[in-house]
């Protein structure tokens, strides 16, 4: 995936994002100002609904960014030449130069990325918790709540065993080092995908 435009470095990794990814901010935020907002915390004005719907669909993407610079902090760390990352359409994606140099190193690398996402999505409930406890906005608990379960979401569907998936970096990890053999892993992987796609 080619990045449209650039966004910066985030700790030396340089951060670009295609345009699709502006379609898909739109239409988060539609659905979320237009359908869910409203059903789940009525009571407010269009505009706040839009607000909130883009600050989520925004918020979602920053998170998704995340999600990428753990896989890409845990590859630096074992050596791994980090390209940058791309966010687009279906999410992100993180530009190895090269691959791990271990089993155990891959298996690092693909669960970092998920590994993030729960952990965000965690902190995302427990705010929602805190403003259900404390009286607070329905609307912001809504928007919190919303993230809580896409990064949730995220995160399991990525662990599905289907490669280019992290879940189908798991199980090529799980295989290369049970077997010794990187390639035979790889196609294993590769098949598992096409299975799942």
């Amino acid at each position: 995936m080619h990045q449209s435009f650039s966004l910066g470095r985030i700790a030396g990794v340089k951060v670009g994002a295609n345009w699709s990814v502006i379609v898909i901010i739109w239409l988060i935020a539609w659905s979320l100002a237009d359908e869910r907002f409203p059903a789940v915390a009525p009571g407010y004005g269009t505009g706040a609904y839009w607000l909130a719907g883009v600050l989520a669909a925004v918020t979602f993407f920053l998170c998704l960014l995340a999600h990428e610079f753990a896989h890409s902090l845990v590859a630096r760390h074992f050596g791994v030449g980090v390209e940058g990352i791309v966010l687009w359409l279906f999410g992100g994606v993180s530009k190895f130069t090269d691959e791990a140099p271990s089993a155990d190193a891959e298996l690092k690398v693909a669960v970092a990325g998920p590994a993030a996402s729960m952990g965000i999505a965690l902190v995302f409930f427990a705010f929602t918790r805190v403003m259900d406890a404390s009286g607070g906005s329905p609307l912001i608990a809504a928007g919190l709540g919303w993230l809580g379960w896409f990064n949730g979401g995220l995160a399991l569907f990525n662990l599905v065993p289907a490669f280019p998936l992290d879940g189908g970096r798991v199980l090529r990890a799980w295989l290369w080092k049970r077997h010794g053999d990187k390639a035979n892993a790889t196609s294993v992987a590769a098949n598992a995908g096409r299975l799942f796609a």
